[in-house]
């Protein structure tokens, strides 16, 4: 069993790693979740301020870590998805003689102590902020630990009830691409506009705007009546948060019931779906037609590769046509925010200022659709030596791979900028810059991308903490530079969108170098390591 468990950690994504290849991932890893967090608690402690003067502090606690709840629930249900229908994984344990219930067990105490560490650090600071604001003595901060343990246990156990179910859906829709599209599309549209409501409540907030609709009266009788009817997630924070404990004992008793359920059901559905799943793969075959046009059928050879990895295709075509709507979102929000309120006074003394925002809102975005759509080497999976036997030129294949998320994120940026200009959130000038600097910015880490995918081809989980350090740090150097410049020697416009080209262009150099001289060598190195 301990052996098992061990292999899980070994073969699923690392949430920590401090090995020399996956530190700069981890590091930004780290930093972004504790942004999210810190944002997270600051706008609880801002309407929980708000909603005290009304008396409904505690109907809005109640309301705020039940929708916390659903993102853990979320979060639960992919992980342990992912962890439990792992294709490689199964095809090795499935055959062997490992006791069923070792198996699902190792797999569940491995999704157990991560969710565990998710939820410790998703919830806990919401009940020490409520804490601290409510005055609560020390007992409750350790009854808050103890009762988010059980908290796990109920989200593990309702995720372990439906990945069975999920998983056929996600078989189904890998069989119907555009179904899956559409429906990826509509789930991640949806998640958009809830993510522009929330980013402008909390911009508000912030900027010291008053939000007269959230604090009506009839809005607090419905906040209160919602609050009590969130069953079963009002049993633990409802008890928590005002001390009454009689029902938190209730809700432990639920989290080990559902969680006993769903082991039970995975005991006796599992290897019977996993083994159902593997004979439909095996029998399933697609007929392709022939092309004429060589550059065509590698186009659509690579289409065909990208639909068949159930999770590439559907997070990167998210990202193509959500990348835009948000980045014209963000952009919006933010230039509004700065408009008025108490941070007009930055966009009022730093020359540029919301011109430097929006670069570094557009690069990091731009940077965040082309890095979703590199995994160019892993999505052949098995079929890598059948892309080099193939009639057809080995360099030009690459090339055609790189030339697909990059062509995605250039057409993506580009709507998202005749948006801005359209809008006048930015002008001419900066349109024209941030093209090309999208362009060049996404081309090298395109490229960086997939010598990151060659050094760790045979590696489950491909670290590109090259890339993803570049895509983050380098944006915010770029717009440090600018303002610093701009204050202390009056740069104009144009000279500092000058330099930033050029260090952009330094940057490609380097790249075109490394295609130059190593592109063919790496590629043809695949035929040792595969």
């Amino acid at each position: 069993m301990i052996h098992l468990v061990e292999k899980e950690f070994k073969i699923n994504p690392k949430i920590f790693s401090f090995k020399k290849e996956n530190i700069f991932s981890s590091i930004l890893g780290t930093l972004l979740a504790g942004v999210m967090v810190a944002v997270s608690t600051y706008m609880f402690t801002l309407l929980y301020n708000k909603f005290a003067a009304f008396n409904a502090e505690t109907a809005f606690a109640i309301i705020y870590l039940f929708l916390l709840t659903i993102v853990s629930l979320m979060y639960a249900v992919v992980i342990a998805r992912k962890t439990f229908f792992n294709e490689r994984d199964n095809q090795i344990t499935i055959t062997k003689p490992i006791d069923r219930f070792a198996l699902i067990g190792s797999k569940a105490l491995y999704l157990f102590l991560v969710l565990l560490t998710f939820e410790l650090i998703l919830f806990a600071p919401h009940y020490v902020t409520f804490g601290i604001k409510a005055g609560r003595f020390p007992g409750y901060y350790m009854l808050v630990i103890f009762s988010i343990i059980f908290h796990t246990l109920f989200d593990l156990g309702i995720a372990l009830i439906l990945i069975i179910g999920l998983e056929g859906l996600m078989r189904f829709l890998k069989r119907n691409v555009p179904m899956r599209v559409i429906l990826t599309l509509l789930v991640m549209i949806t998640l958009t506009a809830i993510y522009g409501y929330v980013l402008m409540l909390f911009l508000n907030l912030i900027n010291g705007n008053t939000i007269s609709y959230l604090f009506s009266a009839e809005t607090i009788r419905s906040m209160k009546v919602i609050a009590s009817k969130l069953y079963p997630d009002v049993f633990i924070s409802q008890s928590l948060l005002t001390m009454n404990v009689e029902n938190v004992f209730a809700y432990y008793s639920i989290a080990i019931a559902i969680f006993i359920m769903g082991i039970v059901i995975l005991y006796i559905f599992f290897p019977l779906v996993v083994n159902l799943f593997n004979e439909s793969n095996s029998r399933r075959k697609k007929k392709l037609r022939r092309s004429k046009n060589q550059t065509m059928a590698l186009f659509k050879k690579e289409f065909l590769v990208m639909t068949r990895d159930n999770e590439n295709p559907s997070s990167f075509t998210s990202l193509v046509v959500i990348g835009p709507i948000l980045t014209v979102m963000v952009v919006a929000s933010i230039n509004n925010s700065f408009k008025s309120g108490i941070f007009s006074i930055y966009s009022a003394i730093l020359p540029n200022f919301m011109q430097n925002v929006n670069i570094l809102i557009v690069l990091l975005f731009s940077s965040l659709i082309s890095l979703g759509g590199t995994s160019l080497l892993r999505s052949e999976d098995k079929s890598i030596r059948l892309v080099k036997i193939i009639p057809y030129s080995l360099t030009k294949q690459m090339f055609v791979k790189m030339s697909i998320p990059l062509l995605a994120t250039v057409i993506a940026n580009t709507l998202a900028l005749v948006a801005l200009v359209s809008f006048n959130f930015i002008g001419w000038k900066l349109f024209v810059f941030l093209l090309f600097a999208v362009i060049l910015l996404n081309a090298s880490l395109i490229a960086l991308s997939f010598r990151s995918e060659i050094q760790n081809f045979r590696k489950p989980n491909n670290p590109n903490s090259l890339a993803s350090f570049i895509a983050v740090f380098l944006p915010a150097i770029i717009v440090a530079f600018n303002m610093v410049t701009s204050i202390m020697w009056g740069f104009s416009e144009y000279l500092v969108y000058s330099i930033d080209i050029g260090v952009l262009l330094i940057l490609g150099a380097f790249v075109g170098g490394y295609l130059k001289r190593n592109f063919r060598n790496d590629i043809h190195a695949l035929e040792v390591i595969n």
